[in-house]
């Protein structure tokens, strides 16, 4: 049991800043250089299950794998006096992203800025091969610093049930077959479905979704269980975030909508993520550098590192260092003071004009290389699919087939509707009208044809025998009754029934 004051190696414990049912996080002070840091605990229950302990490695793993300014970093790793494991961990104060939706809603534009920190701290860890999986808004702190965008920084947390590749960490245990990882809200659908398939897209997927929430203050799917919120994240198709707010960019609702793309093939990748967002955030690219201007009174300190932009070929800094100022100043230095400090005036001035010709020149030969501009998709992804399957897809303005459910199209972008039509034998016709500008994974249910029920027939027949019976003269007998009428009794609910 921790207590208040209680000291862990040379960090004192100052306050319980929160638990849970495996463990606990504590403020601490590092009382020899004062550093603030925080100490999760793991109880010494979990400590003795191999796989819990390793999940809690895990984490200082993955960070210091990592090294990205964006995830907390990791100082210390041990075992208490009672077997329970610690970590000590970079302290951070501020807000989790989850507080911060719960608080003000839609974020704006403050959540392109705080999605693209998140992306590159994924570019960093997919880098090396690590899947987070875990990646939630309560998983993200925010926290003061104002030398970044926004004056706030975005700290990734919890790497504990993270995937280390293959080659990330020698030994790194399996998870074991059939676990399911992960919280639901955030889970992709191949996550949902069997955790040792995931790679890298399923964190993009998570990050679809906290963009999406980001952006209109509520999640893609909401759900009243967990079981239900899975089947979602597999069948359901999320609501563009345009219809959502009109006021959201038509290429940001696309391309939030390819981030949460059924199938992994369908996202976009980690480095297209952050281009794409660097460019939704309006940075600049980047500028050559410029030469700085230099003062005469400082030529004779500095005169080596303009001489040496002269082009190439010419004699070495030193040489033309001497030969230069001798040129300008040793041919008068038996005439008068003044002609002297002119013609040093003179030398001066001409060095700077020549080293700044042989910088224009220079430049001419070897342009500034600026990284090329984010593309943004010039195409839109549609899964088409039918129950049942095998119908033909027919594109309704010039009736081309283009080819059977399930089907993966992918179209140029563009503008207004495309109208696809869905014919199977046996069944109604069915036609989807689809946004050239947005991505669709849409499933269609195709309604069988009626066929003419047998009951039909026998009802009208049923109406002939009557007659029959009422002329029969036993029947007139028995005021009309016929013996037939006990035969299947025909309604209008049964007729509707089978039309259905």
């Amino acid at each position: 049991m921790v207590m208040v004051d209680q000291k862990i190696g040379r960090y004192r414990i100052l306050r319980l800043i929160g638990k849970g049912g495996m463990g606990a996080v504590y403020e601490a002070t590092d009382e020899e250089i004062q550093r603030r840091a925080a100490i999760k605990i793991l109880h010494a229950q979990y400590t003795a299950n191999a796989e819990m302990a390793s999940r809690f490695l895990n984490e200082a793993r993955a960070v210091n794998i990592i090294q990205h300014p964006s995830l907390v970093s990791a100082f210390e790793f041990g075992k208490l006096p009672d077997g329970a494991a610690y970590m000590v961990m970079e302290y951070l104060d501020g807000e989790t992203l989850r507080e911060r939706i719960k608080r003000q809603g839609s974020l704006g534009q403050d959540a392109i800025r705080i999605a693209r920190q998140i992306t590159s701290a994924l570019v960093a860890a997919h880098a090396k091969r690590i899947v987070h999986r875990d990646l939630k808004p309560a998983n993200i702190m925010i926290v003061a610093d104002p030398d970044m965008p926004g004056g706030e920084r975005v700290k990734v947390l919890d790497f504990g049930i993270a995937k280390l590749n293959e080659g990330s960490i020698p030994g790194q245990p399996e998870t074991r077959t059939g676990a399911l990882l992960g919280s639901p809200g955030y889970m992709s659908p191949e996550q949902c479905r069997n955790v040792s398939s995931v790679d890298e897209r399923s964190d993009i997927y998570a990050l679809g979704v906290i963009l999406y929430e980001m952006l209109v203050g509520q999640p893609p799917f909401v759900a009243e269980s967990d079981a239900e919120m899975l089947a979602m994240h597999m069948y359901s198709t999320p609501t563009p975030l345009i219809q959502v707010n009109p006021g959201i960019r038509p290429e940001l609702s696309a391309f939030v909508e390819r981030m949460l793309a059924k199938t992994p093939e369908g996202r976009p990748a980690t480095s297209e993520v952050l281009q794409f967002l660097n460019e939704q955030a309006g940075y600049p690219a980047a500028q050559s550098m410029q030469l700085p201007i230099v003062s005469g009174s400082q030529l004779s300190k500095r005169s080596s590192g303009i001489l040496a932009v002269g082009p190439p070929g010419t004699a070495p800094d030193s040489e033309r260092h001497t030969n230069t100022l001798s040129r300008a100043a040793g041919s008068v230095t038996s005439g008068p003071l003044r002609l002297t400090r002119v013609a040093m005036l003179g030398g001066t001035i001409l060095i700077l004009v020549a080293g700044l010709v042989w910088t224009q020149l220079g430049h001419r030969r070897e342009p500034a290389q600026t990284p090329p501009a984010p593309t943004v998709s010039t195409a839109v992804l549609w899964q088409v699919d039918s129950t049942p399957t095998g119908a033909t897809v027919v594109r309704e303005r010039d009736q081309k087939v283009l080819g059977q459910t399930p089907l993966r199209l992918e179209e140029p972008r563009g503008t207004g509707q495309e109208t696809l039509l869905l014919r199977l034998p046996g069944h109604r016709e069915s036609s989807l009208a689809l946004d050239r500008a947005v991505s669709r994974d849409v499933s269609v249910t195709l309604a069988a044809l009626p066929t003419p029920p047998a009951t039909t027939v026998a009802g009208s027949s049923a109406a002939s025998r009557r007659e029959e019976d009422k002329a029969h003269p036993r029947n007139k007998r028995e005021g009309g009754k016929s013996k037939r009428g006990k035969g299947p009794k025909v309604t209008q609910n049964a007729d509707i029934e089978l039309i259905k």
